[in-house]
């Protein structure tokens, strides 16, 4: 949490953005988006999903941006078995729950499988 904040006050500093310490966001990782979702059923799924599981160990193993006008920028945590089945049981709650689409559903198994 240190290190992301002090990457903020970087930002801050060099007059790039000064949001994320004004709306005192914390870092998160963002595991799905999609303006189409069905918020009652993804919360459901998220709930039953999370009260199964148990901490999950991670590092991050770089920082990037990504080439859009959307200004992201993201830590990449460093891939373990751990957590890519972490993120493959979730997908699957994911696919059998709600409506993801062809695109999303071709995103989530390529991630997961590595591809």
């Amino acid at each position: 949490m240190e290190q992301v904040l002090k990457a903020w006050n970087v930002l801050a500093r060099r007059q790039i953005s000064t949001q994320l310490i004004e709306i005192e966001s914390r870092p998160h990782i963002t595991l799905y988006s999609s303006p189409f979702a069905d918020i009652s059923k993804l919360e459901n799924i998220v709930k039953n999903f999370a009260s199964k599981q148990g901490p999950l160990p991670m590092s991050f193993s770089s920082i990037g941006s990504l080439p859009n006008d959307k200004n992201v920028l993201f830590l990449a945590p460093t891939p373990t078995l751990s957590l890519l089945q972490f993120h493959s049981q979730l997908c699957d709650e994911m696919k059998e729950g709600i409506e993801v689409g062809t695109s999303m559903s071709r995103y989530m198994d390529s991630f997961v499988s590595g591809s």
